[in-house]
């Protein structure tokens, strides 16, 4: 068993702050299955990991989240995606991959939300 899982959105909120929540679930799968994390590229998520005491996992892979689920399917299956983002939830719910989508509507980002308008959007319609 493999979990592919967002660090950023999942298990810390946009500004860096961890998700209590998030992490208990994520240990508790680490302890009985393999986990490999998902991060952009350039972001710190070794270093939060560390800092969390998040340890045993299999990889954090840099990147795009849905070339890390290929990767991840072509070496075996793939139980489930941990994700934020709606979009990486359906693609991942269509290749026939159990998809949780992580939607803490305190702290999510905007873009992620499937009815997300930029300001924009908002002053146009307003008017």
């Amino acid at each position: 068993m493999t979990y592919l899982v967002a660090v950023d959105g999942v298990l810390r909120t946009e500004r860096g702050v961890p998700v209590f929540d998030m992490k208990i679930l994520v240990l508790s799968l680490i302890e009985n299955a393999r986990v490999v994390f998902s991060a952009p590229e350039g972001s710190d998520a070794e270093r939060f990991l560390g800092m969390e005491r998040i340890t045993g996992h299999a990889a954090v892979r840099h990147g795009d989240f849905l070339d890390h689920l290929a990767e991840e399917r072509s070496q075996g299956y793939v139980s489930a995606v941990l994700t934020p983002d709606t979009e990486v939830a359906r693609v991942a719910f269509e290749q026939g991959v159990t998809a949780m989508l992580v939607t803490a509507s305190a702290f999510a980002n905007p873009k992620w939300r499937p009815d997300w308008k930029s300001w924009g959007e908002i002053v146009e319609e307003s008017q």
